[in-house]
């Protein structure tokens, strides 16, 4: 789990604050077309290369099976979705912080009693090892992004439907 939280880390997660603060003064300046060119731009490119290094890891989990042995390989190829689902969580965490929306805060707290309900599950019905707490683990950050997203969907065409997009490219500026 280590290995996927320091790959995670590659999706340009540290440019979440700076977009994040560019897009509250564009809004605040009532440039919605910029905050709106900003934010798509951020999201392609993180998505991009969320799945590029999820796919990534998940085909490169024989090679470190080699080293390690074949047991490891179901656990990093479950392991390494979380690194697509929190570029996802990334992304709506974005968005509502640059709309002063405590929702953002919310996210965290839904991940962490999902995983805290299957653990228990698993302990009263079940076993629980390594592969119980890794698939739980993924479980409770899907199910995290998934409980925000229909109200994420709704703020952003709220928001952002009727606003037409800035032109030129924004996040090459930023970088």
């Amino acid at each position: 789990l280590s290995f996927i939280s320091i790959v995670s880390v590659l999706d340009i997660r540290m440019m979440d604050s700076i977009v994040g603060v560019e897009m509250r003064r564009y809004l605040n300046a009532g440039k919605l077309n910029f905050a709106k060119k900003l934010f798509s731009e951020n999201a392609i490119l993180k998505i991009a290369i969320s799945f590029t290094a999820t796919l990534a890891v998940f085909s490169g989990a024989g090679l470190v099976a080699d080293y390690y042995g074949e047991d490891i390989v179901l656990f990093i190829r479950i392991a390494s979705l979380m690194i697509f689902i929190r570029s996802l969580q990334s992304l709506e965490a974005i968005f509502f912080k640059a709309f002063v929306s405590f929702t953002h805060w919310g996210i965290p707290a839904i991940k962490e009693l999902v995983k805290f309900f299957l653990v228990i599950t698993l302990l009263i019905f079940d076993k629980l090892g390594f592969r119980e707490v890794v698939i739980a683990h993924l479980l409770a950050e899907a199910v995290s992004v998934l409980a925000v997203s229909p109200l994420f969907i709704k703020r952003y065409l709220e928001i952002f439907r009727p606003v037409k997009s800035h032109a030129q490219s924004l996040v090459l500026g930023l970088i």
